[in-house]
């Protein structure tokens, strides 16, 4: 799952010589008169070994994004788990029979319970996740209010 990752999968420039109107570069790489072999050794030693990697530098800005898109990811991934609870507590509550093609009867007083605590069962599951989500939110814009205090601090 991805937020905010607009032009992170485009690949980083590659170095290249600047060649000028003539078609002579800018820089001509500088050779010794010394050994060939020995020059042509130690260049086949040094692309032979793999490249290392410049380890990244994270600024607060970036993980301050990185603290934002993990946050959203774990809302959404609460969300998807909550409503898969609630599938599994209404299908045990309202029963899989009605879902089946057979024919059910008449609507007698034990269809009627079931319906009941069918849909007592949703009313009150959108109403505590909707609670859920309203306490996230403000838990949510309370702590982002609280972490700007420090920057501004009263005189």
């Amino acid at each position: 799952m991805t937020w905010g990752t607009k032009g992170d999968d485009k690949p980083e420039k590659l170095k290249a010589a600047n060649v000028t109107k003539d078609g002579k570069t800018d820089t001509e790489p500088s050779f010794d008169d010394g050994d060939l072999d020995a020059l042509y050794d130690s260049a086949l030693a040094k692309f032979s070994s793999p490249q290392v990697p410049e380890p990244p530098k994270e600024n607060a800005a970036d993980k301050e994004l990185n603290y934002n898109k993990g946050f959203r990811t774990n809302v959404v991934l609460i969300w998807m788990f909550c409503n898969a609870a609630l599938v599994a507590v209404v299908l045990k509550a309202g029963g899989l029979n009605r879902l089946s093609v057979k024919p059910v009867g008449g609507g007698g007083p034990d269809e009627s319970r079931t319906v009941k605590y069918y849909l007592l069962i949703i009313l009150w599951s959108v109403a505590g996740l909707s609670a859920f989500k309203f306490v996230g939110a403000m838990w949510y814009k309370i702590h982002r209010i609280v972490s700007l205090l420090p920057r501004y601090p009263c005189k």
